[in-house]
């Protein structure tokens, strides 16, 4: 009887975790938004439910800030996080949106809106 519940059990799990995957959105590719006046430029790839990527940072100064991220998607719900502490937790609202919310490690907020850059979008600023 036991054994019966523990097969129950594995092929339960096996079972949502396929639905889960399923369910995960692709964030794979690249993603631009701005945070108080500068540019965020994200390159995202995701294996699975995990990701990392890497986000530039482009003051109105022109100084630019590179950070490697890591992190993982649930359904629609992203979290990631930098090595320095920063966190970033949102929700893909769309196919080509992520909003969230990204916290500094000394606890400040920032409601952050990123927008997926399709091929055609890329040459158009090329060209220009």
């Amino acid at each position: 009887m036991k054994r019966i519940a523990f097969i129950t059990t594995v092929l339960a799990l096996l079972f949502f975790a396929n639905i889960s995957r399923a369910l995960c959105q692709s964030i794979t590719g690249a993603w631009c938004g701005s945070i108080l006046g500068s540019r965020i430029e994200v390159t995202l790839v995701q294996n699975d439910q995990m990701f990392e990527g890497i986000a530039n940072l482009t003051d109105i100064m022109g100084t630019q800030s590179t950070y490697h991220v890591v992190g993982a998607v649930f359904g629609n719900a992203i979290n990631g996080l930098h090595g320095s502490g920063h966190t970033f937790a949102g929700q893909l609202v769309n196919p080509d949106i992520i909003k969230g919310t990204l916290t500094l490690k000394s606890g400040r907020q920032f409601d952050l809106e990123l927008e997926r850059v399709h091929a055609a979008t890329v040459s158009q600023h090329s060209n220009s």
